[in-house]
């Protein structure tokens, strides 16, 4: 069984929030405890997030671009064939190109459109000073907001938390010889 979570995602305006950074604290710490209960009675659940997590506690790069720390192209085609570097950036002024017109080529998607790819390490501010930012990479940047002065990530908080119920868990796992051929 494989499993991919993502928080709801707000309007690119901010007009409306979704989720709160505390009921998704909530939901990552009870998925986590059903997921850990799973993984120590033989049942592996494949979780994105949690593998991710602990491939990088082995010193593996996460292969999820939120736990990466900067944005990288995700090649996503839409219906009309349009390309977008990322789903959370499926929006006219990202459009990349269309892989029907004779001049379009995925190796030049990078510096054709350098509006998503400027400042594609940008992240919050807080993470630079932050204890969980080897294992969180300042998550999604679509996630962050500014108020002209600072990045704020609206989940900071939701993943402290996070960490803090379950790094030693976490760890445990990671420490475990079938870790290397589980996460690794």
């Amino acid at each position: 069984m494989y499993h991919q979570y993502i928080p709801c995602i707000d309007p690119i305006d901010r007009s409306r929030i979704f989720l709160s950074s505390k009921n998704y604290a909530t939901a990552l710490k009870k998925l986590f405890d059903e997921w850990y209960k799973d993984l120590i009675s033989g049942k592996h659940v494949f979780i994105r997030d949690f593998e991710n997590y602990i491939s990088v506690l082995l010193g593996n790069q996460p292969v999820e671009c939120s736990k990466y720390g900067k944005c990288s192209m995700q090649n996503v085609i839409e219906a009309n064939v349009n390309v977008y570097p990322c789903d959370f950036y499926a929006f006219d002024e990202y459009c990349a190109g269309n892989v029907c017109d004779e001049k379009f080529a995925f190796n030049s998607i990078k510096t054709d459109n350098n509006v998503f790819f400027e400042n594609a390490e940008k992240r919050d501010d807080r993470c630079s000073g932050c204890k969980w930012y080897p294992i969180c990479r300042g998550g999604c940047r679509r996630d962050c907001a500014s108020d002209g002065k600072i990045y704020v990530n609206k989940y900071c908080e939701a993943y402290s938390q996070f960490f803090e119920y379950t790094i030693e868990r976490m760890e445990e796992i990671a420490s475990h010889p079938a870790a290397i051929s589980n996460f690794g």
